[in-house]
């Protein structure tokens, strides 16, 4: 019986990829040391007789020997315990790699060379990481990589002389071999992770830094071009993999940075553009209005924060060139433009009576003070009188900040908004619009 497929899914644990097809339809996962007698009944979900695998450890002997085709000397092969399967003729046809249960063998993984596949003898039960045996607990550094070439070549690339070990089961089960072994990494000062240079290496990488005390776990960057350690070993790029071991980043999970790395950052930055409140009170406080930042009027009820927000929409629209939104939710949009216009008469325009006394070129010349120039399409209004659905409201926004171009947009008021959001406490509820 012999693996004829490899990295498939697994039935029972869920892994994308920790499972070898037999050729008798059998398959083993290596992930939750499953066996599945039918591999394909199973993953149609029909009933499958499953056991742990407990295999008799391979009894080949093999012979200690450098690993030619990895470029990893005999002294290595020997410290770690790996053996070789040789043809008559001399060629490598297998290697042997020994996982320990403390002080004994209790598994096997032999990779075959010429087709790449391999088989596993014993079970991985109570077994450390590879290498794990080798190296005392409590030491400066250890390293961990996805297998176990790698960590052979990472041991003869930082000289011989610091640890390295690797995950038993692939990228797809290395949370679970690292908490079997979790007391043991926990007791070195420092843990550098070191995974294959791809999409499910650097996603299996900060998945097992999460579980490692703070600051304690590095990730280690592969310098571009090259998949792994016994890659570079194989190139001899001894000093730069020194280098990239050195230049480790300690895990930060998403979203806390170190400042000292976004120094850079921190000095070039977009510069937001003030823009003067048109009362010199309000500019000493607040030192203007920018764009990106809100600003939430209050006060109780006839104070007049509507007519301080109709002077800043006429303030806008007259002292800059930008875009300007307004969201009126309780009036009309002729009141709007009415009570802009009306600033700029100093005259309520809204009152018939006082409208009537101007004529209607005077009016025609405050609308275009207001409205014309190069850009005659930079003031846009809400236009649905009384509208309370929130998700059209805040459509409504989006669609003045990104196809009008507004780079400012003027709501009022609050109320309504969260009267439209929901039926709770006001108080919640404008906690919680966003």
């Amino acid at each position: 019986m012999a693996f004829i497929k490899h990295k498939l899914s697994c039935p029972k644990c869920g892994g994308s990829d920790p499972v070898s097809l037999n050729d008798d339809g059998s398959a083993k996962c290596f992930s939750c040391e499953t066996y599945f007698l039918n591999y394909n009944k199973a993953t149609e979900g029909e009933l499958v007789v499953e056991k742990e695998v407990n295999t008799p450890i391979n009894p080949h002997g093999g012979d200690f020997v450098a690993l030619t085709d990895r470029r990893i000397s005999e002294a290595t092969a020997r410290k770690y315990g790996v053996k070789s399967i040789l043809t008559s003729n001399g060629e490598i046809v297998q290697h042997i790699y020994p996982y320990y249960n403390k002080h004994e063998i209790s598994a096997t993984k032999t990779r075959y060379i010429r087709d790449k596949n391999f088989s596993v003898s014993g079970s991985f039960n109570g077994t450390g990481l590879f290498g794990e045996q080798l190296f005392q607990s409590g030491g400066k550094a250890i390293t961990i990589v996805e297998g176990e070439c790698d960590a052979m070549a990472c041991y003869e690339l930082m000289g011989s002389k610091w640890a390295s070990v690797s995950i038993k089961r692939g990228a797809s089960g290395a949370v679970k071999d690292i908490k079997e072994s979790l007391e043991f990494l926990e007791s070195f000062e420092s843990i550098v992770i070191c995974f294959d240079n791809d999409k499910q290496g650097m996603e299996a990488s900060k998945k097992v830094a999460m579980l490692f005390q703070p600051s304690k776990a590095k990730i280690m960057s592969l310098p571009n071009g090259y998949k792994d350690a016994n890659d570079m070993l194989k190139q001899n790029k001894h000093k730069e993999f020194i280098e990239a071991w050195w230049a480790s980043k300690v895990y930060t999970p998403s979203g806390v940075i170190n400042v000292s790395e976004s120094r850079a950052e921190f000095f070039d930055r977009e510069k937001k553009e003030s823009v003067e409140y048109p009362w010199k009170g309000l500019n000493d406080k607040l030192y203007g209005l920018r764009a990106g930042e809100l600003v939430t009027l209050t006060g109780g009820t006839g104070l007049g924060k509507s007519s301080v927000t109709r002077e800043l929409e006429h303030w806008l629209i007259k002292e800059t060139t930008d875009n300007v939104g307004v969201i009126a939710l309780e009036e009309d949009w002729r009141r709007t433009v009415d009570g802009i216009l009306s600033i700029e008469a100093n005259a309520r325009l809204y009152i018939d009576q006082v409208r009537e006394q101007f004529t209607p070129e005077e009016l025609d010349k405050f609308f275009d003070i207001l409205y014309d120039g190069d850009n005659e399409n930079r003031v846009w209004i809400h236009a649905h009188f009384g509208t309370n659905n929130i998700d059209e409201i805040f459509n409504k926004i989006r669609f003045m900040i990104i196809a009008c171009d507004c780079k400012w947009v003027v709501v009022d008021h609050l109320h309504m908004l969260v009267s439209a959001l929901s039926e709770g406490d006001e108080r919640t509820d404008i906690s919680i619009t966003p």
